[in-house]
């Protein structure tokens, strides 16, 4: 089965199904939907140890870089094979294409003679992603050409520092910027979330038939702390939700042959059996039993997944469903939720964790916890990255309450700058 991602003339990235696992790879084709040779192998190169999913972004990048060559008429394998780079003029070129916002250029054609408000550009992590994608293929092309040759070669000396000379020049030529950590919501967001997408709200947005299921993917997002696409792969036999201690098993997706999203989840974390609370558990069944039920015969038919889409034919739902009901609640809540995205709360679930635990529990044990409850390698230093605010806060209430007790002339050992009498409503810049 092909899928296609339109990205542009020339150059076309496509989804492949590959075998009766349902394992797909990314390849990038021509005009003529024939695979690309160079650029195919150096996306499958990448499939290993990378999702689907970010290798189709890649290859979308890549496409880019084609489509540059060839409306310069400049024949990138060959350039690097001979060992004539690009000059600076190319270099310049190049950047300045990837920045381009593609959906603008393309509104500007069609608008030709019309005065068009022009956006014009990505932005500069944007920019940087393209920059890296360039970067990588074209330091994959360096090594290609000098497989085969001898070390006296005078090519096999000078290719090397040529390539690290141009990586170094688009390097230079990202937008330099103060990076912007994402952080988990407030006590206060939390709250606001929780009650204005609780089914019988009269604030809620969404439309009967969802409220109960997208109810349930935020709490469950919140209070377990899971990826998107663990969510979005958990299927209904492995939700355990009977007995004292029901829990949610998430795991790798293992039945791709029969998903058919174009890409299906990928699980890049850790399996783990999640436990939940009694009340948790209930609403999965009653979501199970009822909602996802009442769809009828074409609904157990659908393969497993305990998330369903509302179209006619139910199917599994999609990230891109998730994102859009994320988008109409940050349009509904302007002022409380516009910085709301999926993965905030996953921050928020770790930032949750170390107000709770953190100050009762020896260091290592809490990482561990961390690591497990995350699903990360137990050598995993992703925490510090999920509790950006905690760590804000944290800072910001011992520099006060050391500079109080000095005021005071108490010098010595103070109290942990979070306690249980602590009170969370307030939150960092984004």
């Amino acid at each position: 089965m092909v899928f296609c991602v339109k990205t542009g003339m020339g150059y076309v990235t496509k989804v492949f199904k590959v075998d009766d696992a349902g394992h797909r790879i990314v390849l990038i084709v021509d005009e003529s939907g024939f695979p690309v040779d160079m650029p195919s192998r150096f996306l499958l190169s990448k499939i290993g140890s990378r999702s689907v999913r970010t290798v189709l972004n890649l290859g979308n990048n890549i496409c880019q870089v084609l489509r540059w060559g060839e409306e310069l008429g400049i024949d990138i394998e060959a350039r690097i094979r001979d060992g004539y780079i690009f000059g600076i003029t190319e270099i310049d070129s190049l950047v300045h294409y990837l920045s381009l916002n593609r959906r603008q250029v393309s509104k500007q054609k069609e608008n030709a003679g019309k005065v068009v408000e022009f956006a014009g550009y990505v932005s500069a992590s944007m920019l940087s992603q393209k920059i890296d994608a360039a970067k990588s293929y074209f330091e994959t092309l360096g090594k290609l050409a000098l497989e085969g040759r001898l070390i006296t070669d005078p090519y096999y000396s000078q290719i090397g520092p040529a390539i690290q000379d141009l990586l170094a020049s688009l390097d230079e030529r990202k937008v330099k910027k103060t990076k912007k950590f994402r952080v988990g919501l407030n006590e206060a967001e939390q709250q606001f979330l929780l009650k204005v997408t609780h089914p019988l709200s009269e604030e809620n947005p969404f439309t009967q038939r969802t409220k109960v299921r997208n109810y349930l993917i935020v709490k469950t997002l919140l209070l377990c702390g899971v990826r998107l696409g663990e969510l979005l792969a958990l299927k209904v036999e492995n939700c355990i939700l009977n007995g004292r201690e029901p829990y949610l098993h998430f795991r790798q997706n293992l039945t791709k042959e029969k998903d058919p999203r174009r890409l299906p989840p990928d699980v890049k974390t850790l399996g783990r059996k999640i436990y939940i609370t009694q009340d948790l558990a209930k609403e999965f069944d009653s979501y199970i039993m009822n909602e996802r039920r009442a769809r009828g015969r074409a609904a157990r038919k659908a393969p497993s997944y305990v998330l369903l889409n509302t179209n006619v034919t139910p199917a599994p739902m999609t990230e891109g469903a998730i994102y859009h009901m994320v988008e109409h609640l940050r349009e509904k809540f302007p002022d409380t939720l516009s910085g709301f995205h999926p993965h905030r709360l996953r921050h928020t679930f770790n930032d949750n964790l170390v107000i709770a635990f953190a100050d009762s529990m020896p260091e290592e044990e809490f990482l561990k916890l961390q690591r497990w409850l995350n699903g990360w390698v137990d050598d995993s230093s992703q925490g510090g990255a999920y509790t950006v605010m905690t760590q804000e806060m944290r800072a910001r209430r011992s520099l006060t309450e050391i500079q109080d007790s000095i005021m005071n002339g108490i010098h010595g050992p103070l109290k942990s700058p979070i306690s249980n009498s602590t009170s969370f409503d307030d939150d960092i810049g984004m």
